[in-house]
């Protein structure tokens, strides 16, 4: 959180602590081997943390000031900074100024009247003019400032570490939603009540072990312990199930990935504690994790009701929602907020959804969910396109009104397939067989059909939290085609024998004609 300050106090608040933080100017930029100064001032108070903070203002304006003068004093004396002292041939003097100059001087965080002190210094006779020495402000000694060098970038603490790399992320072209976030920011505190805020260089792979340990002891449902920290939730010895092998890793993966940053931006001599440590899935685990996805035998028994073959259907999600997630492994959000221009035909002729951001109502969970896949032919088949030649509105299912930050206008979907399609049906069952498992039946069939993992992760969205900051691959036009081929090997027309789109609203027309 910046602290906004008139007099530019460069304040931070963080944890309850003031901190004071500038970028080194590029003139400094040779002392201190990093792109920001970021210290503790040690005080909860904001009147105190102003006093100390000016006393590095004037510590900073002292250094910046002596290195213009230093580079005033060249051999060449025309050529000063970036701009050059020309004289004509009366000997009047003239300095050639750009604005890109300008721009130099002010992001070396020298203010208007110094530049106008350097050029007069410039034009003067002697480089030495007392307008350049009155570029050093008359300030109160400076604090010692404790010595920065490259290797020692990571003796910051874990906290200003995470800090630096959640806003690396957020300038980064990684797509980040604020699920997504919250997420990550509740796996780093995790990681700091079982280590506690030290210096993020101090972790050794011993602690790290003792972070997977702790973390595979947690339970599931952490929502429901979520004002203790991780300490306190392990000593009531709770008899629950704990988190799976993939939430474990996936708090490992994010932990391995800071360090990776560290390691690619602050210190390339880095270590990586948390590199290839993992727990493995055993049997049992991946026993559970293929119930998720539909069998066969229930998927003919949810596309046979008269929903699906006689047009019983109370809104238009109800029959093509559970189809495209059979053939895309979109999640619900993203199916509800598709919009009638998000399914059209590339330059190639093939037919794609587009998932996207392109509206403020549209959110992509991953980086990788923003992607073109291609519209599998028996979704053409079965009437897909003419539905959506049929939308007059926008959106694709605009009966989906009610919009929310976490689900997008997806929440019907899973309320109505949920807990009283599948109900009915006799098939749910509480997390295991859900609207999510067409997510699961998707790539579990194509991968039955020797698909690569990489392919079915650009068909579905999904994303691997092992990437490093901006890493993200978007698919392109030119891919479709050889996507469409792999994606042709699902073959569902067994179980969607019956399967037919009647669109009710033409079938009215038709009958009062």
């Amino acid at each position: 959180m910046l602290i906004p300050s008139s007099d530019q106090s460069y304040l931070t608040l963080r944890h309850k602590t003031y901190y004071y933080r500038r970028r080194i100017p590029s003139l400094l930029k040779h002392l201190f081997q990093q792109r920001e100064f970021f210290v503790s001032l040690k005080t909860t108070n904001l009147n105190d943390a102003k006093n100390r903070a000016e006393q590095y203002d004037y510590y900073f304006s002292n250094l910046l000031a002596k290195e213009a003068i230093k580079l005033m004093r060249l051999p060449d004396p025309k050529k000063i900074l970036r701009f050059t002292v020309q004289s004509d041939s009366q000997g009047n003097k003239k300095v050639e100024l750009t604005p890109e100059d300008i721009v130099a001087f002010k992001d070396a965080g020298l203010s208007a009247q110094q530049i106008e002190a350097i050029i007069k210094a410039a034009m003067g006779n002697h480089l030495s003019s007392p307008n350049a020495e009155q570029l050093i402000p008359e300030a109160k000694e400076p604090p010692a400032l404790p010595v920065v060098s490259p290797s020692s970038s990571c003796t910051r603490l874990l906290s200003e570490v995470i800090d630096r790399f959640f806003k690396e992320l957020e300038l980064s072209s990684e797509k980040i939603n604020s699920h997504t976030l919250s997420k990550y920011q509740t796996f780093f505190r995790r990681l700091i009540e079982i280590l506690g805020d030290k210096p993020a260089n101090a972790v050794t792979r011993e602690e790290a072990k003792t972070v997977l340990a702790k973390i595979k002891k947690l339970p599931s449902k952490s929502a429901h312990y979520r004002n203790q920290t991780v300490d306190e939730i392990l000593n009531l010895g709770l008899e629950t199930q704990t988190f799976s092998a993939k939430t474990v890793n996936d708090h490992l993966e994010l932990y391995s990935r800071l360090y990776q940053w560290i390691s690619n931006e602050l210190d390339h001599h880095q270590f990586n504690p948390f590199n290839d440590l993992s727990v493995k899935r055993d049997k049992k685990q991946k026993k559970n994790q293929a119930r998720h996805s539909f069998t066969r035998s229930e998927l003919k028994t949810i596309f046979s009701t008269s929903i699906f073959t006689d047009g019983q259907y109370k809104s238009t999600y109800q029959f093509w929602a559970p189809l495209i997630a059979l053939y895309t492994g979109a999640r619900r959000a993203e199916i509800a907020a598709l919009y009638v221009d998000d399914i059209h035909q590339c330059k190639n002729g093939i037919w794609v959804f587009d998932f996207n951001e392109n509206s403020a109502d549209k959110k992509v969970k991953t980086a990788n969910g923003i992607r073109k896949t291609p519209v599998h032919p028996h979704l053409i088949q079965i009437g897909l396109l003419d539905f959506v030649k049929s939308r007059s509105q926008k959106r694709l299912f605009d009966e989906l009104a009610n919009w929310t930050e976490r689900e997008g206008y997806g929440r019907p979907i899973g309320d109505w397939f949920n807990s009283t399609y599948l109900k009915e049906l006799g098939i749910y069952k509480e997390n295991k067989k859900v609207f999510y498992s067409f997510r699961h039946t998707f790539s579990t069939e194509l991968s039955l059909k020797q698909v690569s993992d990489a392919i079915i992760e650009q068909l579905s969205g999904r994303d691997f939290m092992g990437k490093t900051v901006g890493q993200v691959h978007y698919i392109d036009d030119k891919e479709t085609p050889a996507l469409l081929a792999e994606l042709d090997k699902l073959d569902f027309s067994k179980e969607l024998e019956y399967v037919r789109w009647i669109d009710k609203e033409v079938a009215l027309n038709c009958q009062s004609e």
